[in-house]
């Protein structure tokens, strides 16, 4: 059997099973099948064929590896209980892990830096729209958005009057709203009048961010110049992390920020937990915690709240 035709197979197999494949594990497949060759015969790929893939353009190990793993596992068990092959084409060990990738937050000040940054980083005049750049990032942090999730935001997932945005099949096979206040509508109403300036088609089931041949806009051209930007805005680790910070980290930087108000609020911060999750698209509360990374900030907010309580009950 045809790579293709193996995918689009599992993919339907998947599906008739309730077991929806996410945009992420679609793209993922396709990427290995275009890799590997579409027309290639799924018995003639190799071991060797497939480290290539798992190791990608860095030639490195990075956590992506084991996420791809278990992408083309899931498919070579198809195959395998197809029949199509008799030998999974795996590499039979596990590398250790990289380290854990800490996540950065971003200060107030940084993120005025990083929105400014965007319309000046260009050193020449370029195909791609500042304005566009500049409103993908303030929507992926206003609305605590994935990165794949905000590329995908089609006009007709936008409600001015409501002021929300539909978000369909994320990370978690979960399809969700998420709000946004005054002042958001505003910068999405500005960047929508000069999207229809810019010729852009108007049809609903188009995205809002578009790129060549009205495309959704790509997440790895959108990294690169992410990484220009911050560079541009003076901002880069010096804790002595091996990363530096990344879009993913405005999502990060906006759940944390939300525990310190609500710190500060006085609110119980336990009983909002569940909100938060929900606005994050997460179905499980333990996911959640992963962005809240103590900070300065929020320990120096959780002392006091733990301070307060304890002079209350005479602790």
């Amino acid at each position: 059997m045809k790579m293709q035709d193996l995918v689009n197979s599992y993919i339907e197999y998947r599906d008739s099973l309730g077991e929806s494949c996410t945009i992420q594990l679609k793209y993922l497949l396709k990427q290995f099948s275009r890799e590997m060759g579409f027309n290639i015969n799924v018995k003639d790929v190799t071991t060797e064929m497939v480290l290539v893939f798992l190791v990608g353009k860095k030639g490195m190990i990075t956590n992506s590896w084991f996420s791809k793993r278990t992408v083309i596992k899931g498919l070579f068990n198809y195959a395998k209980l197809k029949r199509y092959i008799f030998e999974i084409p795996l590499p039979d060990f596990s590398p250790q892990k990289p380290a854990k990738y800490i996540p950065y937050i971003y200060s107030n000040k940084e993120l005025k830096s990083l929105f400014d940054s965007a319309l000046t980083y260009q050193k020449r005049p370029s195909q791609v729209d500042p304005v566009m750049i500049r409103t993908i990032l303030i929507l992926a942090y206003t609305m605590a958005l994935r990165r794949r999730e905000v590329l995908l935001i089609k006009l007709k997932d936008i409600d001015l009057g409501k002021r929300t945005i539909l978000i369909e099949q994320s990370k978690f096979y979960k399809t969700r709203y998420v709000t946004f206040n005054q002042q958001i509508k505003d910068i999405i109403i500005h960047y929508l009048l000069h999207r229809k300036e810019k010729g852009i088609t108007q049809d609903s089931g188009s995205y809002l961010f578009v790129w060549k041949g009205n495309k959704p806009f790509g997440g790895s051209l959108l990294d690169a110049i992410f990484s220009k930007i911050r560079l541009n805005a003076g901002i880069k680790r010096t804790d002595g992390a091996v990363y530096q910070p990344r879009i993913y980290d405005l999502r990060h930087t906006f759940a944390t920020n939300r525990l310190i108000s609500w710190y500060e609020e006085g609110k119980d911060v336990q009983i909002l937990l569940p909100v938060l999750s929900t606005f994050l698209g997460h179905h499980r509360l333990d996911y959640t915690s992963v962005y809240l990374s103590m900070t300065n900030k929020l320990l120096e907010e959780a002392n006091k709240k733990f301070n307060h309580y304890a002079n209350e009950n005479r602790l």
